[in-house]
């Protein structure tokens, strides 16, 4: 079984991957179902929503609670 994230309020993708300890691009990696794009030479997602799942990285686990 895989670890999740559920998106907050407030959460940017480069946000939750440097709260997660992890590369953007591992983050992505994790995601393929999202599309991508190109911000400021940076590859991201186009969009994330309040409440979204995103898988996380192999090896990324976290309790509930753990991550603030």
């Amino acid at each position: 079984m895989s670890a999740a994230y559920r998106v907050r309020n407030g959460d940017s993708p480069s946000q939750i991957a440097r709260r997660l300890g992890v590369q953007m691009d591992a983050l992505i990696a994790a995601n393929p179902h999202k599309p991508t794009t190109i911000v400021a030479g940076q590859r991201t997602w186009g969009s994330i929503g309040i409440g979204e799942q995103l898988n996380l990285p192999v090896g990324v686990g976290f309790t509930p609670g753990s991550i603030s």
